[in-house]
């Protein structure tokens, strides 16, 4: 198999997923992809990636009165959600994903009260697409921060322990190895807006056949009008990468690479991205696991792969699917705790 159909992982739609989730999409697919409307930071657990060729970020080129524009509306959020801390982040997105312009009937009996009428933030130049994609890409930036220091110091403590365990020199053993699985809230962002600019961003900046991938059940299901966890899908559990570490696991794919084993990985997940059922299907899934079980990882990770249904399987497909259908959308979903 030649895999010339097997496009790079395009990540949909947010810039950043926990690593462990990237590195799937890598090994599937070799490279991975990410969109965004404004020049992104990265974390450095990012740019280990880009230096290796293995993610690429396309964005589009603002002016610098963009980027100011941007920068101001995200301060004047940022401002809402810090001066009203019973509406934490996500629940903010909810809110303001909705877009309601109505005033609710607790807004309306607040202002015959004398309370002061204000909906800050549900103005629509305030409130958009890409600004909403910005501000998920800054907090998520601030939350992987904290989880990593987070799995630092928790690294550093079991070292420590172990040094005074066996009467060593404290500090001797000190090291930094952030592993690939950091403690990460799974939940889905649900945030409708931010899809809908993702995709026009898709159209400027991958117009391309890709392999779609995300880690987000709820754009999973947009995109094929189905629920994962109620319709008929296909669900295979993964190993666990969770050992290792990024300078491991570099050297692990260099390892599989040589024999040949990334390669029919590959090819498996391309069998399983045919449209196919039967007995057919059942014959993919059992070489994508048989490959899956060649990479000698630990068995029960912390994810399982819902692959992309057969046409068969839709009740009534959603309005954009005749638009998309040959670019299929691969699901990681996290294993209930």
């Amino acid at each position: 198999m030649s895999l010339k159909s097997l496009q790079p992982a395009l990540i949909c739609p947010y810039t950043l997923m926990e690593e462990e989730a990237l590195a799937w999409s890598i090994l599937f697919f070799k490279r991975a992809v990410l969109l965004h409307p404004f020049p992104l930071p990265l974390p450095a657990s990012r740019q280990f990636w880009v230096d290796l060729g293995l993610l690429q970020v396309r964005s589009l080129m603002p002016t610098q009165k963009e980027i100011q524009d941007k920068d101001r509306r995200l301060r004047e959020i940022e401002n809402y959600i810090a001066s009203n801390p019973d509406r934490g982040f996500l629940k903010y997105l909810r809110e303001a994903a909705s877009m309601q312009d109505q005033e609710t009937q607790e807004e309306i009996v607040g202002f015959m009260k004398g309370q002061p009428f204000t909906k800050p933030l549900m103005d629509a130049s305030i409130i958009n697409g890409p600004v909403l994609l910005g501000l998920i890409h800054e907090w998520m930036i601030k939350e992987w921060e904290v989880e990593t220091s987070l799995a630092d110091i928790e690294k550093q403590e079991k070292i420590l322990a172990q040094s005074w365990q066996e009467d060593l020199e404290e500090g001797s053993q000190w090291e930094s190895a952030v592993p690939l699985a950091l403690k990460r809230n799974d939940a889905d962002i649900l945030c409708p807006p931010a899809l809908t600019t993702w995709r026009e961003l898709r159209k400027q900046l991958a117009p391309e056949p890709s392999s779609l991938f995300t880690t987000q059940r709820w754009v999973w299901d947009d995109h094929y009008g189905l629920d994962p966890e109620e319709d008929r899908t296909i669900s295979i559990s993964l190993p666990d990468l969770s050992s290792l570490n990024r300078n491991t696991f570099q050297s692990q794919t260099e390892v599989w690479a040589q024999e040949k084993r990334d390669i029919a990985l590959r090819e498996k997940m391309e069998g399983l991205l045919q449209p196919s059922k039967g007995p057919d299907l059942e014959r993919a899934v059992d070489d994508f696991q048989k490959a899956l079980s060649a990479l000698g990882l630990p068995s029960y990770g912390k994810y399982r792969l819902i692959i992309p249904p057969g046409q068969s399987s839709f009740k009534e497909p959603p309005d954009h699917f005749d638009k998309i259908r040959s670019d299929p959308l691969i699901l990681l979903s996290p294993v209930p705790v």
